[in-house]
């Protein structure tokens, strides 16, 4: 569990970082958002009350190679305490410049975020990104 401490990006005091002063009730809600997040792709145009995020390092192997491939996992959480999961770079850009915007607490303002998205320039892929409302 160190090393979460040093993968979790979050503001102060929203219970998301693994701390010995974590209530089991702190502690069974971060568990449980990291492990049953839903796709961030299934809310595309549907709003989401943010209360926090977790960015997560990632391995996958490429099945055509065997190549291991690291990425970010990035899971956000809402005021329900439903969480969402992506791996799209941009969308980590994005959830970035919202924590430097909104540098508050979010478990107690939410932030409103509308999920879309885009068309990337270069080529036919699509990818993730956020409005706020």
């Amino acid at each position: 569990m160190e090393n979460l401490t040093n993968e979790v990006m979050t503001m102060e005091d929203t219970g998301l970082v693994v701390t010995d002063d974590m209530t089991h009730e702190q502690r069974v809600n971060l568990f449980n958002a990291v492990n049953n997040a839903e796709g961030l792709s299934d809310q595309v145009g549907k709003d989401l009350w943010l209360t926090g995020y977790i960015v997560q390092d990632v391995e996958k192997e490429n099945e055509k190679t065997g190549e291991i491939i690291c990425s970010k996992l990035i899971t956000v959480i809402d005021k329900e305490g439903k969480a969402y999961a992506t791996n799209s770079k941009p969308f980590l850009q994005s959830l970035k410049q919202l924590k430097q915007v909104f540098n508050y607490d979010w478990t107690k303002e939410p932030v409103c975020v509308t999920i879309i998205q885009k068309k990337s320039n270069s080529s036919s892929n699509k990818y993730l990104s956020m409005a706020v409302k």
